[in-house]
């Protein structure tokens, strides 16, 4: 079971800089070659890593993602940014506008398990994913979640 811990993953940025992964709750859609990081965590990461936006959206357009409801479908993606940090999007929706969809959270949480499966010694960060902007109540999402485990920390806010 991962480890639940409440603040704001930015305030608690003396663990997160130690972080092997830093994950933010991410949509499918992908304009101008660049993955849609409007809002939340993930508008924060961007601000913090500028292109990172372009990079997701380039290993979207190049891979053999499934295309629905003008999204894609992928699941767990993780780039390596410039300066060494692991960086992933966790997909918790599969359009930006569409409230988060359990069966994204669900195969995000699953892939998520497998990669921490090939890396044990790993630390894993991801604010609570769909409760947000994705409107879902943390104990509906919860369950998908305690499946992973204590190498990753989520993060609520108060």
């Amino acid at each position: 079971m991962p480890t639940y811990v409440t603040g704001n993953i930015w305030d608690g940025m003396q663990y997160v800089k130690w972080a092997d992964l830093l994950l933010f709750p991410a949509n499918g859609v992908v304009l101008n070659e660049r993955l849609v990081m409007g809002a939340g965590f993930a508008k924060d990461v961007k601000l913090k890593f500028p292109e990172i936006d372009a990079m997701f959206g380039e290993r979207i357009l190049d891979g053999t993602f499934r295309f629905e409801k003008n999204a894609f479908l992928y699941g767990l993606l993780i780039c390596e940014h410039e300066d060494g940090w692991k960086v992933g999007a966790f997909q918790s929706k599969l359009h930006w506008q569409d409230k988060s969809n359990l069966n994204a959270i669900k195969a995000a949480s699953d892939y998520l398990a497998e990669w921490c499966e090939m890396f044990p010694n790993t630390s894993v960060h991801l604010p609570f994913p769909g409760i947000g902007f994705g409107g879902l109540h943390p104990e509906i999402v919860k369950p998908f979640l305690d499946q992973l485990p204590t190498q990753v920390t989520i993060w609520q806010k108060e």
